[in-house]
């Protein structure tokens, strides 16, 4: 399982640790990576500490932040990304694990339950961001980890491209009859939309 971001307690690393141990008691050969950093020592020191009381510190890797060739490295050898914060406005890395062919379980939250939609097509999202419910949305997905298709997954994350974004933003403005100083709402009139689409 990999988890890439910052270990806070707003992220949903508690759930996490306590659905990883949950899903080891089932699954002893599972491991847990958590790639990114804690706010300061104290909370990185909590993790480890529950890490610790949950006895799967053996089986948890806590690194600090990595380049993107390393986080990309890491999610190709994982089976399973897991997003288990309960509170995101898009939730940007859930798509970034589907442009690796990789699939998501996550917590309910807006961004990223829009990315995986309901059926189950990439990845789950939990019933909750408790972590009963996180455990069971990761044990679905590594049930049917070899029924996901890579490719497919793929596919779904360049509907999340800069460019994708920018035409749809666009498509709104026009249907809502927003004019630029210019007229009609085009990449020509905004420069951020433009070098988007570019």
């Amino acid at each position: 399982l990999l988890y890439v971001g910052n270990r806070k307690a707003s992220k949903g690393i508690e759930p996490l640790l306590r659905a990883f141990a949950t899903l080891r008691a089932e699954r002893p050969a599972l491991h847990l990576r958590l790639m990114g950093g804690a706010t300061d020592e104290e909370e990185e020191a909590r993790w480890h500490e529950l890490a610790d009381e949950l006895e799967v510190a053996r089986s948890t890797r806590f690194e600090q932040y990595a380049g993107r060739e390393a986080i990309a490295a890491a999610m190709a050898r994982a089976a399973v990304f897991v997003h288990p914060s309960p509170r995101e406005t898009f939730g940007v890395v859930a798509a970034e694990a589907l442009a690796a062919g990789l699939p998501v379980a996550a917590a309910p939250s807006s961004g990223v339950a829009e990315i995986l939609g309901e059926a189950g097509a990439y990845g789950e999202v939990a019933a909750s961001p408790q972590a009963p419910d996180l455990a069971a949305a990761i044990g679905r997905v590594l049930a049917r980890r070899s029924s996901f298709d890579p490719a497919f997954l793929r596919r779904r994350a360049g509907d999340y491209s800069p460019r994708s974004v920018a035409e749809r933003t666009l498509e709104i403005y026009r249907e809502l009859g927003v004019s630029g100083s210019q007229g009609s709402v085009s990449a020509a009139s905004d420069p951020v939309v433009a070098a988007a689409i570019r």
